[in-house]
């Protein structure tokens, strides 16, 4: 059985493009399932399913469970992305994984304009997928890579909107949206976080990402909305996926189901929607603070981040009013500033600043005596010491 059906069984008189292109995956995944005889699930970059054809007694666990939680987890995501398959331009078949419940597989990588956008999938635990059906599914592949690069951006007009008024600092603003969310189902008022998703590098569609983040959690628990630069997401804790992590992980959780560069912070927990600014503006400070770390770390909750909740909240320009000689150093005498990051974070013990260095105690005396010189400050003076643990953090320099 051939594909070449599958377009024409769309009705797009009463869909969004949004929709109307599910739709076609749908069926074209329904498509290639029978022209197989079997089951066949399409997931996006981020392994989360788009469309899967019915599933027969074939199927293991980490398919249903994939199907059932609408993705998979952090394990299983890891043992597929090892073998290859993110980078691979044709198909792959993956080794089943016993203690995983994961059985070998068929995977073809769909891919539009040299970037891959998701996977079609067949359980194949015997290796008998022929070479005529890898071709159908190859060919299928093809088709759902030109589907999924066409499809626009989910806009969230109406969502952006409520998180805007929530966010306002005018109270009879936030009454409205709090009644507009609870009423129509959106989020419930009870103890909730607030996160904030900027893009690193790589244009990212934050409309499908946010529609891929609400679509893990139940429905009435989770509000996301675009805002300058990326977006802002509301999660009820109440949420059984959450359940199982600290709240201070959310932004961890997040930061995961990226399928590009995104930098994630996260608020703590607040009471409910009254505090949506609060919250907001906490997931802001933790976003500055998560642009900073590194590669794939890119993730932070205001629990978590000490004394960069104040730090992080002095403009960047404040480092231009620290002393110039205390700045020159910093800039161009790493060694003396990372030696005098090492002796402030021990506190002045000068045995312990010692030892992180691998320094002889009299080399640092010699460096210690060299940085006060060049800057003009006294060590041992406690508003001294703070200024140059403020410059150091305002350097944005890892010491």
């Amino acid at each position: 059985m051939e594909l070449s059906w599958w377009r024409a069984t769309i009705d797009r008189s009463h869909v969004t493009e949004v929709d109307a292109t599910n739709s076609e995956l749908q069926t074209l995944v329904e498509a290639l399932s029978l022209a197989v005889e079997r089951a066949v699930l399409l997931d996006d970059a981020a392994l989360v399913p788009i469309a899967y054809s019915p599933q027969g007694a074939e199927i293991d666990e980490v398919r249903e469970r994939s199907i059932l939680r609408r993705g998979v987890s952090r394990q299983v995501r890891d043992s597929l992305l090892s073998q290859g398959i993110a980078g691979a331009r044709g198909p792959v078949r993956t080794v089943a994984v016993p203690e995983l419940s994961m059985s070998g597989r068929l995977c073809v990588p769909v891919r539009a304009h040299g970037v891959t956008l998701g996977f079609l999938w067949l359980v194949d635990p015997d290796d008998t997928v022929g070479t005529d059906d890898i071709e159908r599914v190859t060919r299928a592949a093809a088709n759902a890579g030109e589907l999924l690069a066409g499809r626009p951006d989910v806009s969230l007009t109406e969502e952006s909107r409520l998180l805007a008024q929530l966010g306002s600092p005018v109270a009879s603003d936030r009454q409205l949206a709090r009644e507009q969310a609870v009423g129509g189902g959106m989020i419930a008022d009870r103890p909730l976080v607030a996160v904030r998703v900027a893009a690193l590098a790589q244009v990212v569609r934050f409309g499908d990402f946010a529609r891929r983040i609400v679509h893990r959690v139940s429905a009435g628990h989770v509000l996301a909305g675009r805002h300058p630069g990326g977006l802002v997401i509301l999660l009820d804790l109440d949420e059984p996926a959450l359940s199982v992590l600290k709240p201070e992980d959310v932004a961890r959780w997040i930061h995961g189901a990226a399928d590009r560069p995104l930098a994630v912070g996260q608020s703590g927990v607040v009471a409910g929607l009254d505090f949506v600014p609060d919250a907001m503006r906490q997931a802001e400070v933790a976003l500055s603070i998560a642009r900073q770390r590194d590669e794939g770390s890119e993730f932070a909750a205001w629990q978590s981040i000490g004394v960069e909740r104040v730090v992080g909240q002095l403009p960047s320009s404040a480092y231009l009013d620290v002393p110039v000689e205390l700045r020159r150093l910093i800039d161009e005498e790493p060694a003396l500033a990372v030696t005098l990051a090492a002796y402030l974070d021990a506190a002045g013990d000068v045995k312990r600043a010692a030892a992180a260095l691998s320094l002889h105690r009299s080399g640092l005396y010699y460096r210690l005596q060299r940085i006060e010189e060049l800057t003009g400050l006294d060590l041992g003076e406690g508003d001294d010491r703070l200024l140059a643990q403020l410059a150091l953090r305002l350097s944005g320099q890892s010491f």
